[in-house]
């Protein structure tokens, strides 16, 4: 009796404490969770309490509790940018069945604390920043149905565990560092319904027939796995099979037959392998099919009729294969097609003319094919149709009507065909299109005033047809129009003054027609790069403001009309191709011209002189008295002039000779980009060591002050004998003079010109009087502090410049060595990247290339280059990600105090789990009015800087979220207002998406 009064007193007296403390065990340990976390201003009513509720807890922010015994049953947290590690006190919530930590901060290794929760049926830890391997103990978790660890850096193979786990239906492992192969063993989980392994780096290997055993699968995704071999046979017994995405792998032979009994599949994405042979005949099984995706392999055959099956079908995607025979006829059944891709095949005969009738067709692409006979007239006939693409075939008679008459248009290319007839009136002004492409074919009529309500109308491409009349004057209203082209046409009368007024156009070509008149004065093209007028009427002199276009690198006038003075502000433009031959032109041709790269520039116009090395006749005009000299005279100016040239001429030598030998044997060659008003002995004379502002392993880099006050920047590339050394400097050179002397961008450094002799070579920039980021961050040189605005400043605009690069420049151009001592600062601390002798041009995003050699700098390299040597734009972006992190925290790439083997990168991964928290790596001497703005920034860092490249944004989504930094708290609200919902989430939220365009390029 004594000993039960005992425990009845001690009962008593434990819940008199815990009924004094106010809060349950339970809730005890969930705040000494969030003490050990930065919440960042989350989780605000997770604090202590005085109330005896013991059930206060369960009203928290992301607690659900048992409703009898008030017990945490479920803990849902996504999405709250929590930082920190899970901690060991989380194995004492025994009754938890639901952990969701997903979208957050947590890293470390896999918490072994969670094996002590038994009942746990659903755990979510993806895209947090989890390391280490996959945990072998995952079997103990024996009540799980849901794991889902995607998005994380786990590394290593998938551990047996795995393959031990009794009730899993749903298991995602994508977006890791998984490097192993797929384990048969996977294919024990007779339960598992779900399962993902996309996006990891696995070895090549080959999909394990033991998957065919999860008979109860409905959901496969393992895209770009790095498969090999056939699709097994045994796929056939996945009966449930209601997603497969196989795409971007090395997949060889056939499509089985055997794939075809998924009757309950929705979609099916075997896109992007090295499959052959034929699609087979008893596709018409995929009764339940919506998405279909054979694209770009190699099958070939006929597409078979029983296509037309797939009533439920709304995507039919077979481009890029080998396909030949005609259009099944079946496909005009297919009441939900949407998106109709068959180009790049060899397909042959007529397009089923009721294609469309029965469906709301959005996107009709049958371009670069062999088809022929009449266009289909009913594409339109569900009233949403995108884009009509049939380019490169062998269609003809007229455009359908229903082309006039289909509001929803955006894009019509029909170029390359043997069309014929007037363009339906209706298209000319359909309010939403954007491209409209006629070119090579043999339409005729006029292009109608009813034009400018084309509003959108960005591409108007109408060459080598039979247009006649005029251009009217209102196409000069189309305020988006970047491209007109209408050469080789019958068009004549004058060019409308208010064409000269589009500020977007990039290109006006109108060669070979019927034109007359003069040119317009007031032009206003300052993205101009082509203009072509060629073989026209057109008279009057050439108009002076053509000498402002700074981005004309193409002017043809030739074979025209045209008469007077070439305009001397002509010589402001760096022309890559001039010609102006052919008309009545008369005076000197401007200095800037005078050379052999235009020696077939002015053929035709008996006018002009200038002489020089276009052996034009002299302009020097003798005066009328000078007839009357004596010949005396004349003969004592000849002697002379013949003394005084055998004097220059003795000079130069001297003069060559002493060059020779201080400079390298060989004549120095001037090529120029941009106007200047320097010779290359102003430079060469200038290069001396007390000129010397810096040195690398290629040379030297100077600064010269010219006689005119302007200042540049020289890099001598030296030859240092080595003939292997030689040739990597060639390439160097090379790469940079190709890069640099094409774009015109303000955030990228302006190269002037080169000068090279045999065994040396000079680039010769504009002068960067506040040196590289890497100087002003870093410099052992005391420098003024740059704040925060400044920094932020710097990091957009050599965001602008690396987004032009990667989306704008054609072809697509890779940097390779985006660093803080290639960005350099102007005199207002705008970004200009340099030094472009690694970089290299890619066709397409996305798009990889094979290094053959090493290079970049350590620090900045991408994780994947150091292992694979394949580069692409995912890189840049790596490297960009390091220099956003220098501007944040002040910090080197690599420095001592993080730690034997840790880069800035993988320092802040650690310092986010610290106590400290992750504000602690701000640079504090700039952070303390622009916390928020930097923590922003700091996170469109780490997404540039994800291990997996598929993570990683692309440069233009970077400039996007870094408008979402911008200092300036107006600035924010307005971008934010503008931008696409993807992108107003927090950046530590955001995902890339593929964005490939659904439209074939031509």
């Amino acid at each position: 009796m004594k000993k039960a009064g005992g425990f009845m007193i001690l009962g008593l007296f434990l819940g008199l404490f815990q009924l004094c403390n106010g809060l349950s065990e339970e809730a005890q340990i969930l705040l000494e969770m969030k003490e050990s976390w930065n919440t960042n201003g989350e989780l605000g009513d997770w604090k202590n309490s005085s109330s005896a509720e013991d059930d206060v807890h369960c009203r928290w922010t992301g607690v659900t509790c048992d409703a009898h015994s008030n017990s945490v049953v479920a803990l849902r947290l996504p999405n709250l940018n929590i930082q920190g590690e899970i901690p060991s006190s989380f194995g004492k919530l025994g009754n938890l069945t639901v952990l969701d930590l997903s979208w957050n901060y947590f890293g470390g290794t896999f918490p072994s604390a969670l094996f002590n929760l038994t009942h746990l049926q659903l755990l979510n830890l993806s895209q947090n920043l989890f390391v280490g391997s996959l945990p072998q103990e995952i079997y103990k978790l024996e009540e799980l149905l849901t794991l889902d660890v995607s998005g994380n850096n786990f590394s290593g193979g998938i551990p047996s565990g795995f393959g031990m786990m009794p009730k899993i239906e749903v298991l995602f492992l994508h977006s890791n560092l998984l490097n192993g192969t797929v384990p048969a063993f996977l294919g024990n989980l007779s339960t598992l319904t779900n399962l993902t392994l996309s996006y990891n780096p696995l070895a090549p290997g080959v999909i394990p027939h033991e998957l065919g055993n999860l008979v109860r699968l409905k959901y496969l995704w393992m895209k770009q796995c790095n498969l090999v071999g056939e699709i097994p046979g045994s796929l056939r017994n996945m009966t449930d099979l209601v997603h497969c995405d196989l795409s971007i792998n090395m997949l060889s032979g056939g499509i089985s037959t055997n794939l075809m009994s998924f009757s309950k599949i929705l979609n099916l994405y075997l896109y992007k392998n090295n499959l052959s042979g034929p699609i087979p005949e008893n596709i018409s099984n995929l009764k339940s099919i919506v998405n279909l995706d054979f694209s770009m392999n190699q099958l070939n055959g006929s597409i078979p009729q029983g296509i037309g099956d797939l009533r439920n079908m709304e995507i039919l995607a077979l481009e890029y294969n080998q396909l030949s025979g005609s259009i099944p006829s079946g496909i005009v059944k297919l009441a939900q097609l949407v998106h109709l891709k068959l180009y790049g095949n060899k397909l042959m005969g007529p397009v089923p003319p009721e294609i469309g009738m029965n469906s709301k067709l959005l996107e009709f692409d049958v371009s670069s094919n062999k088809l022929s006979g009449p266009l289909p007239l009913n594409v339109c006939g569900g009233g949403v149709l995108d884009g009509f693409i049939v380019f490169s075939n062998n269609f003809n008679g007229s455009l359908p009507e229903f082309l006039g008459n289909c509001p929803s248009l955006s894009s019509v290319r029909v170029q390359f065909n043997q069309l014929s007839g007037k363009v339906p009136s209706g298209l000319w002004s359909s309010p939403l299109l954007q491209e409209l492409t006629l070119t090579k074919n043999s339409f005729h009529g006029q292009i109608p005033d009813q034009i400018s309500k084309a509003s959108n109308l960005a591409r108007l491409d109408i060459a080598h047809n039979q247009f006649s009349g005029s251009i009217p004057p209102e196409v000069g209203e189309l305020r988006n129009l970047t491209v007109l082209e209408a050469s080789d046409n019958n068009l004549s009368g004058s060019i409308p003054a208010k064409l000269a007024r589009l500020s977007s156009l990039n290109v006006l070509l109108l060669h070979n027609n019927m034109l007359s008149g003069e040119l317009p004065n007031a032009i206003s093209w300052p993205h101009l790069s082509e203009l072509s007028l060629a073989n026209n009427q057109i008279r009057g002199s050439i108009p002076s403001q053509l000498g402002s276009l700074s981005n004309l690198n193409l002017l043809d006038l030739s074979n025209n009309l045209l008469e007077g003075r070439i305009p001397r502000e002509l010589g402001n433009l760096t022309l890559s191709f001039l010609n102006v031959s052919a008309n009545s032109l008369y005076g000197s041709v401007p200095d800037d011209f005078n050379n052999l790269a235009y020696k077939q520039s002015f053929l035709g116009n008996l006018g002009l002189c200038g002489g020089g090395p276009l052996r034009l006749p002299s302009c020097a005009q003798q005066k009328s008295s000078e007839k009357h000299l004596s010949k005396i005279l004349v003969a004592v100016v000849a002697v002379g002039g013949i003394l005084l040239l055998i004097a220059i001429s003795f000079s130069y030598k001297t003069c060559r000779d002493l060059l020779k030998h201080k400079f390298g044997k060989g004549a120095w060659k001037l090529t120029h980009f941009h106007k200047v008003e320097f010779d290359k002995s102003n430079i060469v004379k200038r290069l001396t060591e007390e000129n010397v502002i810096g040195s690398g392993g290629t040379g030297k880099v100077y600064k010269v002050t010219l006689p005119n006050h302007e200042i540049v920047a020289v890099k001598k590339i030296w030859n240092d004998g080595r003939l292997q050394s030689q040739s990597q400097q060639d390439k160097q050179f090379l790469a940079e003079v190709e890069a640099l002397g094409k774009i015109r961008h303000s955030n990228i450094v302006k190269l002037l010109c080169c000068i090279s002799s045999s065994n040396s070579k000079l680039l010769v920039y504009e002068y960067m009087p506040n040196g590289s980021l890497y100087e002003r961050l870093h410099g052992t040189q005391p420098q003024a502090l740059m704040d925060w605005p400044t920094r932020y400043k710097i990091a957009f605009g050599a965001a602008q410049g690396l987004s032009y690069m990667h989306h704008d420049y054609s072809p697509l151009l890779v940097h390779r060595d985006i660093k803080s001592n290639n960005i350099l600062l102007d005199s207002q601390f705008n970004a200009h990247i340099a030094d472009f002798g690694l970089a290299r041009n890619l066709d397409k995003v996305g798009q990889e290339d094979v290094m053959s050699v090493f290079a970049g700098s350590y620090g900045y390299m991408a994780p994947e280059y150091a292992y694979t040597l394949k580069v692409n734009e995912k890189c840049d972006i790596y490297s960009f990600g390091v220099v956003l992190l220098e501007l944040v925290t002040g910090k080197k790439p690599n420095a001592a105090e993080f730690g034997d083997g840790l880069d800035i990168v993988r320092w802040i991964r650690n310092q986010i789990h610290s106590t400290d928290g992750v504000q602690s790596v701000l640079d504090s001497r700039v952070a303390e009015h622009y916390t928020e703005e930097m923590m922003s920034t700091l996170k469109v860092a780490l997404l540039c800087t994800s291990t997996l490249p598929i993570n990683r944004p692309s440069m233009r989504e970077v400039v996007k979220m870094l408008l979402l930094c911008n200092p300036d708290e107006q600035v924010r609200r307005t971008v934010a207002a503008s931008l696409p919902p993807h992108l107003k989430r927090n950046p530590s939220a955001f995902t890339t998406l593929s964005r490939e365009s659904s439209y074939s390029a031509n």
